[in-house]
């Protein structure tokens, strides 16, 4: 089990939708996010717990009827899930169940008997232009677009990004 988080901006009078779904190892597809319409002119965090040990995440967007509207995610991160059994802020290994401290998971120490503590701790920011694994779909109606700085509508988009607060 893991927790997923990234920030999203979604501004402008004609936003479309923004929907997270999960494709399981029989391809089974599951939604497990949505917003839709303008949701200000700031970024916003979202989450969701991912039950599942294989897996792909896909973001899926949808235009708007309009110019003004503007979608943009950042900062991508799978934590691992603290389970009930341990005390509201430990963590529990697979395998054994004991607690750790939350300061020992994905600190690049196992402290886990599986090295479950060190497991999903990866993140992508998108600071150095890597995809981090995310790929753009080809031959449907949108297409993200990497860049820096505002967007090219006015009065859309974000101003600045999510991690740095720069352009």
């Amino acid at each position: 089990y893991t927790k997923f988080t990234f920030w999203y901006h979604m501004y402008g009078a004609t936003t479309g939708s923004l929907e997270l779904v999960m494709v399981d190892q029989n391809t089974k597809t599951t939604s497990l996010w949505k917003v839709n319409g303008n949701q200000g002119d700031q970024w916003q965090q979202g989450s969701v717990d991912v039950m599942a040990s294989a897996f792909k995440l896909q973001f899926i967007s949808v235009a708007g009827n309009g110019r003004l509207g503007d979608m943009a995610l950042d900062d991508f991160q799978f934590l691992p899930k603290v389970m009930p059994s341990c005390r509201h802020s430990e963590f529990t290994c697979e395998n054994n169940g004991n607690c750790i401290k939350p300061t020992k998971v994905c600190d690049f120490h196992s402290d886990c008997p599986l090295k479950s503590d060190e497991v999903r701790c990866g993140t992508c920011d998108f600071e150095r232009w890597v995809t981090c694994g995310w790929n753009q779909v080809e031959g449907d109606n949108f297409d993200w677009i990497r860049q820096r700085g505002n967007t090219a509508s006015y009065g859309t988009g974000p101003g600045v990004d999510a991690t740095s607060g720069s352009d």
